[in-house]
């Protein structure tokens, strides 16, 4: 499952923000239902903008990828989420690479 959304701030600091979550990573966590997680902080991706890429895998299953990113270009940021049931990096960076040159092409900042 892929999923997407962009956001434009009054400007590029504040933008900038959203990259700069104070998360003490890496952690575990446990659901209300149960549920055992964990949360990595991986590479950046290769953009010459700024971004993040975060991975939640599950404690209880060996099928379960959730990657969070987000990249910021001037006063917008565009965030992805790819669940999978593989660690495919390369998938995630493909697909927001496609995001990103889209945000790009329809001009959002200002």
């Amino acid at each position: 499952m892929f999923g997407e959304r962009i956001e434009r701030f009054d400007d590029a600091a504040q933008a900038e923000s959203v990259l700069h979550l104070d998360l003490e990573l890496p952690c575990d966590f446990q659901r209300a239902d149960g549920g055992r997680w964990h949360t990595e902080r991986l590479a950046e991706p290769d953009f010459e903008s700024a971004g993040r890429v975060f991975l939640v895998t599950s404690r209880d299953r060996d099928d379960s990828f959730n990657f969070e990113a987000a990249v910021v270009e001037g006063n917008v940021a565009v965030f992805v989420s790819l669940n999978s049931r593989e660690n495919d990096r390369a998938l995630l960076d493909q697909l927001l690479a496609i995001a990103v040159a889209k945000a790009k092409a329809a001009d959002l900042g200002s």
